[in-house]
């Protein structure tokens, strides 16, 4: 019983971190470069295991999101 409850979180927490890089997704390919970066991060996804493909998007994108929340000032 205490196995499903965190499988069910384990679970949770990965839907929200796929539904938060969406979001910084939606944010980022405004720009041409985003675009191509998208298509990078996709073939890169087929090489990975989900995990480290988020883990190297999230550091990858963060840059970026701080620019443009810079141009937005």
């Amino acid at each position: 019983m205490k196995s499903k409850q965190q499988n069910d979180l384990a679970t949770a927490a990965e839907k929200q971190r796929l539904k938060q890089l969406c979001i910084d997704f939606q944010k980022m390919i405004r720009t041409e470069d985003g675009a191509r970066f998208f298509v990078f991060m996709m073939e890169c996804y087929q090489l990975c295991d989900v995990d480290s493909f988020i883990s190297a998007v999230s550091e990858a994108v963060a840059p970026l999101l701080h620019d443009d929340q810079n141009q937005d000032d």
